[in-house]
């Protein structure tokens, strides 16, 4: 009885082991890496098209699809390195991804509204996405990226940060963008959501109308920094060469903590706030604003001299 106690206990401790071998070697094989990410797709609601290399070498991806009821996102031209420490914890840690094109779109949030009784709304308010495993990339690089939703679109240039999901949230670290583009233009009567509520304190006279806008994730955004920024707001054009941004964004709501502008002419702006992406989002700001000494108070600063002594 003895030994069948041995025989039965040393059986349950190899078939983990043989198994994560079997594993380990398919990760490293281009066949078993192509097999083991076709199993991810079948599994998860992510849509992933191989092209070549391994999983626990250097692997290239055609593209990879998510789509939710509120979004559609899409990653273009893939490539990635391993860094296979980590798997031994249950994360998958990558050293470096590029992205040649990120691609997301929103759908217009149409249940999304204030008008709603209190107890309907929170029913209709779906449940945030769970990633179905731990990632950590050290260094990730974004060639270009694209958002649309119905009224709108943000388009930018190199995007270069670190970044770490677990569970339902995103955290984007060091992050330094470039060439960016804001445009919001008008809906069409087609393109109106069933939400046409217009409580904000922006202008609909021209019949303005802002579409909600869902995010089932939670992304929080540490030390952002975006150069060369352009705005296009209803034909109104503007330009600013820098911001450094801190922020968190759940569902329909962003949330700044800090906000910089530093390249004003003489003076500098400290913003905080949020923006609710439903009812013609409303925005609530706090600034403060820090003005250059003015080139008068300068030069007479330079020319004035102490009193004379008696």
């Amino acid at each position: 009885m003895s030994k069948s106690w041995r025989w039965l206990a040393a059986t349950l401790i190899a078939c983990p082991v043989l198994l994560l071998l079997l594993l380990i070697v398919l990760a490293s094989t281009e066949v078993g890496s192509r097999r083991l990410i076709n199993t991810l797709g079948k599994m998860t609601p992510l849509e992933i098209q191989y092209h070549k290399g391994s999983l626990l070498g250097k692997l290239q991806l055609s593209h990879v699809r998510l789509s939710q009821e509120n979004i559609n996102l899409e990653l273009g031209d893939i490539s990635s390195e391993l860094r296979a420490s980590c798997l031994w914890s249950g994360e998958l840690c990558l050293q470096h991804i590029v992205v040649g094109q990120l691609e997301i779109h929103a759908l217009p949030a149409d249940d999304a509204s204030t008008d709603k009784p209190d107890i309907l709304h929170k029913a209709a308010v779906p449940a945030l996405f769970v990633f179905p495993f731990k990632l950590e990339i050290e260094q990730l690089n974004i060639a270009n990226t694209t958002a649309h939703w119905p009224g709108g679109s943000w388009r930018q240039g190199r995007t270069r940060a670190q970044l770490s999901i677990s569970g339902s949230q995103i955290i984007i670290n060091k992050a330094r963008v470039e060439n960016t583009y804001l445009e919001l233009h008008e809906l069409s009567p087609d393109d109106l959501p069933t939400n046409k509520s217009t409580s904000a304190g922006l202008d609909t006279s021209k019949h303005i109308t802002l579409p909600g806008i869902d995010l089932p994730l939670e992304l929080v955004v540490n030390d952002l920094s975006l150069q060369q920024l352009h705005w296009d707001i209803y034909g109104d054009k503007y330009q600013q060469q820098a911001l450094n941004l801190t922020a968190r964004w759940v569902k329909t709501q962003i949330q700044i903590s800090q906000a910089a502008l530093n390249d004003l002419p003489r003076a500098k702006a400290r913003l905080n706030g949020s923006i609710t992406f439903i009812d013609n989002w409303p925005l609530t700001v706090d600034a403060q604003l820090e003005m250059a000494q003015p080139p008068l108070w300068q030069g007479l600063a330079q020319h004035s001299r102490p009193p004379a002594a008696f």
